[in-house]
């Protein structure tokens, strides 16, 4: 991706968690809708628009341009070897976590727990096994995408995805910020397949949002979204039904 197109999306994600659309940015660029899905398309951003949009969004130019960064090839799955040596320490596989949610090593010596040295046995141990680059305190560079999903059955899954399902299940769900949502119903297998879309597209933009909020200056509080469905009758209804 190029530096153009890279600001051009960074832009899209900014206006989506702000709740802005292109309409909105048009009318404080004093231009038309049209024109300015053309200075994207075109690729014909300027120094002087990228300030205007800056001040829009209330983000300072180096983050919408990313100046320091550049493309990286990173991994999109665990592989057995990793998840073994992940699943052996809690705390090992926990620093990985929070680098996901964007935390530096100084901020997660300021945040939690780990001593210094015990954090940089880590640091070290984790680029050993290519899964970060580990520049400085203050720079860590992930080599695997964010959130990866665990193997089906690997180290991990046997590990954490049982926890994750019995906190979910026992959980009553009463709290602040906290809510539990169903759906029982009939569906065929075309509106199933839409479902899953739908559902891929949601905690995509879950991800998007996330990240989004990277630049920005709210208190944050850690969240998980589990989401899952299955073939279900309500056992009256399945002892009833005469086509079982």
């Amino acid at each position: 991706m190029n530096q153009t197109r890279r600001i051009h999306e960074n832009i899209k994600k900014h206006l989506k968690y702000r709740g802005f659309t292109y309409s909105d940015l048009a009318k404080h660029l004093e231009l038309s809708e049209s024109s300015v899905k053309r200075l994207f398309v075109d690729e014909s951003l300027s120094v002087q628009r990228l300030e205007q949009i800056s001040l829009f969004l209330d983000v300072p130019i180096s983050q919408i341009a990313l100046l320091e960064g550049k493309e990286t090839s990173v991994l999109q799955q665990y592989t057995v070897e990793h998840e073994e040596a992940l699943a052996e320490d809690d705390k090992f596989y926990s620093v990985l976590v929070l680098l996901y949610k964007r935390l530096t090593p100084l901020q997660i010596l300021d945040q939690f727990d780990y001593s210094e040295a015990e954090l940089n046995r880590y640091l070290i141990y984790l680029e050993k096994l290519g899964l970060i680059k580990y520049h400085t305190m203050k720079k860590v560079e992930l080599l695997i995408k964010r959130n990866p999903d665990w193997n089906d059955k690997g180290p991990l899954d046997q590990k954490y995805g049982q926890l994750l399902k019995q906190e979910f299940i026992e959980h009553d769900f009463a709290g602040k910020n906290e809510d539990l949502c169903c759906a029982n119903v009939f569906l065929s297998d075309a509106s199933l397949n839409l479902v899953k879309k739908r559902i891929a597209q949601l905690l995509n933009e879950i991800e998007e949002l996330a990240e989004a909020e990277e630049y920005s200056n709210n208190h944050c509080d850690h969240f998980a979204f589990v989401i899952g469905y299955m073939p279900w009758l309500f056992p009256t209804l399945k002892d009833l039904r005469k086509n079982k």
